[in-house]
């Protein structure tokens, strides 16, 4: 794999980067106001928010754009690692990819934890919520692609938490055993569903079961917001370095 930098786009204007996203993919990710394509492998971010060069120059990246490219870098680095990256279930994709760019940016002194940061913490709002509710879903819903009528917002905490559980439970012996079970399959059609059965049959039904409890026992943990706006570092300079814990390497994000 490639070390060197990687080509990352970063728009000043949520116009500008409309226009990238609509020529790029018919405008696929306008919501997300960020997207990476295995061609090249490159990806384009909007700046958040809009600013011009003088307000720029005082504050320099945002937290939500601190933590975008984070992410987007780290799909970057699953596109050169795992051929299969583009076929895998937004589940692995998303949730992966957000689950590192959090342990990246916290173990470079980038982000404070997530559930101290006002940005991040409204995750974990989230999926108390949707605990209340009875909405959450449980692994076995979460492998097989079942989230009912989740938001947008609603699923990404979703599968946050769905990795966060792998991670920290157990060593990460689950989250290992997910992601070997996703390298060798190649993509393709049904590649989600044949995923989920192989990770199925790794981990036994009843150790699914187990997890689904864990994710209630973690979805009660009671959060408190202590984190404010001044908390967090804005002074960054023009360019953000984004250490990869996929691939274990540096990326150079720069300004375009």
């Amino acid at each position: 794999m490639d070390a060197g930098p990687k080509d990352v786009h970063l728009y000043r204007g949520a116009a500008d980067y409309a226009a990238a996203d609509r020529a790029a993919t018919g405008g696929r990710f306008a919501r997300n106001l960020a997207f990476s394509l295995e061609a090249g492998p490159v990806a384009h971010v909007a700046l958040q928010p809009e600013m011009d060069d003088s307000v720029f120059a005082r504050t320099g990246l945002s937290a939500a754009t601190r933590r975008t490219l984070a992410h987007e870098a780290v799909h970057l680095a699953l596109h050169e690692s795992m051929p299969n990256h583009e076929d895998q279930p937004a589940w692995m994709q998303e949730g992966l990819a957000t689950w590192i760019a959090d342990r990246v940016l916290v173990g470079a002194g980038l982000a404070p934890p997530p559930e101290t940061a006002p940005l991040s913490a409204t995750r974990t709002v989230r999926v108390q919520r949707l605990l209340e509710r009875g909405a959450l879903p449980t692994p076995r819903a979460i492998l097989f692609t079942d989230l009912g009528d989740l938001t947008f917002n609603e699923r990404y905490a979703t599968w946050w938490l769905f990795w966060r559980l792998l991670a920290e439970n157990g060593g990460g012996e689950r989250m290992k055993s997910a992601i070997r079970a996703a390298w060798p399959l190649g993509g393709g059609t049904n590649y989600g569903a044949r995923l989920a059965r192989d990770i199925e049959e790794a981990w036994g039904s009843e150790a699914l079961d187990a997890l689904a409890w864990r994710t209630a026992a973690v979805g009660r943990r009671k959060y408190t917001i202590a984190g404010t706006l001044e908390d967090i570092d804005l002074t960054g300079p023009w360019g953000v370095g984004v250490q990869s814990a996929a691939a274990g390497i540096w990326r150079d994000v720069k300004l375009r």
